[in-house]
């Protein structure tokens, strides 16, 4: 593989492609090779990229509020490569010519961590919610993980909660092992490339 695909919104699209970005009609996603990229393409370079089905699961706790049995939820993959480990620092004052150098150090770097495989990773599932398929489809197979603000955190993010009593459950238990809470898919989305 010798793209690096982008999370792109909708509204980007033109300053995207301004900034060197490529689409491609096969995978229907936005992606550079480095070639025309200018500095702020870096923007969109994911964080995550899901090179296989993307999987929800869902385990059963028992509330700490009410103490009833509620379904929590949870994501994982056949496949994610986390490109957080291929960034390197980037100094403010590299110009264009230097990101394009980059970028291509960055792919030859990317296509040799995709022999590495991290599979049974779990993830919160609003790390994917960039991708507005996925939300729509986990949002109707996990009502009761939504945006919420928490009193602990100071802050608003998406949860999981108790389906009788509303309370958060927090994210803790999605990042726990999957045998731990015995985790079931409930799920599998068939993807073959999809940033984050």
């Amino acid at each position: 593989m010798n793209k690096i695909y982008l999370t792109l919104k909708e509204n980007q699209y033109l300053e995207a492609k301004q900034c060197g970005a490529v689409w491609d009609n096969n995978n229907s996603l936005w992606y550079t090779v480095g070639e025309n990229a200018t500095r702020d393409i870096i923007k969109w370079i994911p964080s995550k990229i899901i090179k296989n089905n993307l999987i929800i699961m869902e385990g059963i706790r028992s509330c700490w509020r009410c103490h009833k049995e509620t379904e929590v939820y949870s994501v994982t993959s056949d496949y994610i490569l986390d490109l957080d480990l291929l960034y390197s620092d980037i100094d403010e004052s590299e110009n264009d010519t230097q990101m394009n150098e980059w970028i291509k150090e960055f792919i030859d770097n990317y296509n040799n961590y995709l022999n590495i495989n991290n599979r049974d990773n779990i993830y919160q599932p609003s790390d994917f919610f960039s991708d507005d398929r996925f939300k729509k489809i986990f949002q109707k197979f996990a009502p009761s993980y939504y945006w919420d603000y928490s009193k602990f955190i100071k802050d608003y993010d998406h949860y999981n909660h108790c389906k009788h009593c509303g309370i958060i459950q927090g994210n803790f238990y999605v990042y726990d092992e999957i045998d731990d809470f015995n985790y079931v898919p409930i799920l599998i989305i068939k993807l073959n490339i999809l940033p984050i």
